[in-house]
């Protein structure tokens, strides 16, 4: 894995660590993760992201945070790249994530 790769992942990694801690605490944010996941679904020129896309939508209906975590983190690796969990994480949480990666 290239340098940029990896830091990519990392931030990946850190952004979806702390998006599992809140949606464990409110499960409202799975209720908004499918709301995103059927905008970003409906729309063509996001076609190419539709099997990621599904898979999440699968993942939120059918199994439970610790689960989803345990797909994302492991065979669904790939999920990362294409995530509706940014409705987890407030913009000063993702500004601190970011930077403490940086610094």
């Amino acid at each position: 894995m290239d340098h940029a790769h990896a830091k990519s992942d990392a931030r990946h990694v850190r952004l979806h660590e702390k998006a599992f801690v809140h949606l464990e605490r409110d499960p409202r944010l799975q209720k908004e993760a499918l709301r995103l996941l059927e905008t970003w679904l409906s729309r063509e020129d996001l076609a190419g992201c539709h099997k990621h896309l599904r898979r999440w939508r699968e993942l939120l209906l059918t199994k439970s945070v610790p689960e989803i975590r345990q797909c994302v983190f492991g065979a669904d690796r790939d999920l990362l790249q294409c995530s509706p969990l940014a409705v987890a994480i407030s913009p000063r949480e993702r500004f601190e994530v970011l930077a403490s990666l940086h610094g």
